[in-house]
């Protein structure tokens, strides 16, 4: 089916992944989160292709660089889970599971104390100590990309080769939720001190996962190949290689895999589904979604720093329409600032509605009565979304320039340069608000992830309350922000997608979690 060619010369970096249990062939719900679904072809007979271990699987997107660093996008993801390990995994649920952690101790309220596997070691063969974890975590806390994720993380002593002393400047309750963010990949400490001057480095990363990298080709794929030092045979890589072909065309992706040019593809077109499932060649696996589909508006703009403006817009667009015209209708429109999965979410705090007159009476109270013009800015795949949003903006009086950029990504150095007055952007946060919202809409995050680059000295003091200990005080308080962030607008809110990926019918252990495919080590025939 397909071929690899072997070279002997190839260099090995390291990949970890995460865990999970394995998908069932009906939907259960537990505790508000469905659990996977398998729906394979009519009269199923097997899938097409001449199965080996080789594992092409067909991506929308490319990633960005190996350097976890650089930017946070879940497009890096699929690599990340599996060349670099974590001291924490992530379960379906994106909740935090062990991973190089082996002990867990709470000292105080504001220390916590970690042991490491002893005996883990990165792809070039040296031992991984508690100086590479505390180099790698500092090294994502300094980069400012997780914003109030990382931030309360103050200090990390070193205080044997396998043990780490984690200091936070307040109780952090959230703690191992953090540790599992792919920022938080751990790679050697010397390596990190030598990319400062080279970061060309990072195109051959000294990796601590389950693989290491064979090939990249800038803009068509990543191979990668089981790393020989992986210190847990239970669960080591199950295939030969993985090989993810960047494939823009969804279209293209779904026939990939009914032809059996890919084992699997992430992305799979809501457009795709019936003629999938009258294919006996491919089994189609979902799970609800925690990836969460918005509008920000810069807030800093003359016409968006009107509040009644943001809310005028936010009764003018109409959320079902949205997820019909991208999704087929399957998913879950949002009027909150989180996903239905996550600690805090409130299902319509503010009250909207679709109400274009209601958006008419605002937009003239605002000011702008015969309305004004803005550029929404967003990927090639949101064409039609956008079409929709533009008409319905006209009834209002707002006019609406499209402007459509590759990727998704390229739109963060459009807001970085103060070229975006919109844009529809997705976000896939943790499943607590603390590490959701504030990493998006705190004035701290202005020039990583607060793309609005919203402020509100009101919720500046609230975020504190992030870190009660008690569950239900700290819900209480998402609550109360959440409530704020309805009334002001930086934000509209349009939906969360279905989760859903492709496979050959033959292809075992497609593991589902609510962000991704993942557990991709255990694919195999």
């Amino acid at each position: 089916m397909k071929s690899l060619k072997r070279n002997v010369c190839f260099l090995l970096v390291l990949m970890a992944i995460l865990s999970l249990t394995a998908c069932t062939a009906k939907t259960e719900t537990t505790a508000g989160v469905d659990k996977p679904v398998t729906e394979s072809g009519t009269a199923a007979t097997g899938g097409v292709g001449d199965h080996d271990q080789n594992i092409v699987m067909a991506l929308q997107y490319d990633m960005g660089s190996f350097d976890t660093n650089v930017r946070w996008a879940n497009e890096d993801f699929p690599v990340y889970f599996l060349i670099y390990a974590r001291l924490f995994e992530y379960d379906e649920n994106t909740s935090a599971i062990p991973g190089l952690a082996e002990e867990v101790n709470v000292i105080s309220d504001t220390e916590t104390q970690i042991k490491i596997h002893q005996g883990a070691k990165f792809s070039d063969g040296s031992e991984i100590t508690s100086k590479d974890v505390a180099a790698s975590v500092m090294y994502a806390v300094e980069s400012g990309l997780a914003g109030e994720m990382l931030d309360q993380i103050q200090k990390i002593d070193c205080i044997d080769d396998y043990t780490l002393s984690i200091k936070t400047a307040s109780a952090y309750p959230q703690l191992k939720l953090a540790l599992a963010d792919p920022l938080t990949s751990i790679v050697p400490a010397s390596f990190l001190e030598e990319a400062k001057t080279n970061p060309d480095l990072w195109s051959n990363p000294i990796c601590s996962g389950r693989y290491t990298v064979m090939e990249r080709v800038v803009g068509s794929s990543v191979t990668l190949v089981p790393n020989e030092y992986w210190y847990d045979e239970a669960t080591a890589a199950q295939n030969d290689s993985i090989t993810f072909k960047i494939v823009p065309e969804a279209s293209t992706r779904t026939i990939m895999v009914q032809t059996g040019e890919a084992d699997i593809c992430d992305g799979f077109s809501a457009a795709d589904i019936e003629s999938a499932k009258a294919d006996p060649n491919v089994a189609i696996h979902s799970i609800a979604s925690a990836r969460y589909f918005y509008i920000f508006m810069n807030c800093q703009d003359e016409v968006f720093s009107n509040k009644l403006v943001r809310q005028a817009l936010n009764y003018a667009v109409d959320r079902d329409a949205a997820l019909m015209v991208q999704e087929e209708g399957r998913g879950q429109v949002m009027y909150d600032y989180v996903a239905p999965c996550c600690m805090g979410y409130v299902e319509n705090p503010g009250n909207y509605s679709y109400n274009p007159e209601k958006a008419k009476e605002l937009l003239a109270e605002a000011g702008y009565a015969d309305g004004f013009s803005f550029d929404l800015t967003c990927d090639a795949s949101f064409g039609s979304l956008a079409a929709l949003i533009q008409g319905e903006l006209a009834e209002i009086g707002v006019t609406v320039n499209v402007v459509t950029v590759e990727q998704m990504v390229d739109i963060i150095p459009l807001v970085a340069q103060d070229q975006c007055d919109a844009a529809v952007v997705a976000w896939s946060g943790p499943p607590d608000d603390a590490l959701s919202t504030p990493c998006c809409l705190a004035e701290a995050a202005i020039g990583a992830n607060n793309f609005a680059r919203y402020t509100n000295a009101e919720l500046e003091k609230l975020w504190a309350n992030s870190y009660l200990q008690d569950d239900a005080a700290r819900v209480n308080a998402y609550h109360e922000w959440e409530n704020i962030l309805c009334d002001d607008c930086p934000w509209i809110p349009l939906y969360v997608n279905e989760q859903r990926s492709l496979a050959n019918a033959d292809l075992k252990n497609v593991e589902m979690c609510c962000i991704m495919p993942y557990n991709l080590y255990k694919l195999t025939y």
